[in-house]
């Protein structure tokens, strides 16, 4: 965040506002991002009710308006976390490789970002470890929508 505060600084000198700007901004993407991919998983109705209880929390309400980096946060390990799911539903380097680096992205934001990161990997082992879960009438369920399951209280 350091560096997105830094040159916002060296844009716009010390203007308040555009210094909180690029938080604000984040968080708008990631209630967006939030809505788009929770509505391919889960249906419209959920996925809106998601976006709108994320919207309305007070510590994504008061991260979006500060200069501070929860926002960046909030949006990279979304991102890290949709990525890390596709991942588990069909393994691909790039998918991997771009669900770490912005679980990375997340972590400069601030240090807590590493829990995600550190779930993202005890999934990953625990899925190497089980074969896919069989539901009670015999189909599997999606790996993909078991890891979002896990790593919603997480986020």
């Amino acid at each position: 965040m350091r560096a997105t505060g830094k040159a916002v600084y060296l844009w716009a000198g010390e203007n308040t506002a555009l210094m909180r700007l690029p938080n604000l901004v984040f968080a708008v993407l990631a209630i967006v991002l939030l809505y788009l991919a929770s509505s391919k998983l889960l249906g419209r109705a959920p996925a809106f009710a998601a976006a709108l209880l994320l919207s309305l929390h007070p510590a994504m309400v008061l991260s979006s308006v500060f200069a501070r980096g929860y926002a960046g946060v909030v949006l990279f390990t979304l991102i890290s976390s949709i990525l890390f799911v596709q991942v588990v539903d069909r393994f691909s380097w790039r998918r991997l490789l771009a669900s770490s680096a912005t679980g990375f992205l997340a972590a400069a934001f601030h240090l807590f970002a590493v829990n995600v990161l550190f779930a993202q990997a005890a999934l990953a082992v625990a899925g190497a470890l089980w074969p896919r879960m069989i539901g009670p009438e015999g189909d599997r369920r999606s790996p993909g929508r078991l890891a979002a399951t896990f790593l919603g209280p997480v986020i």
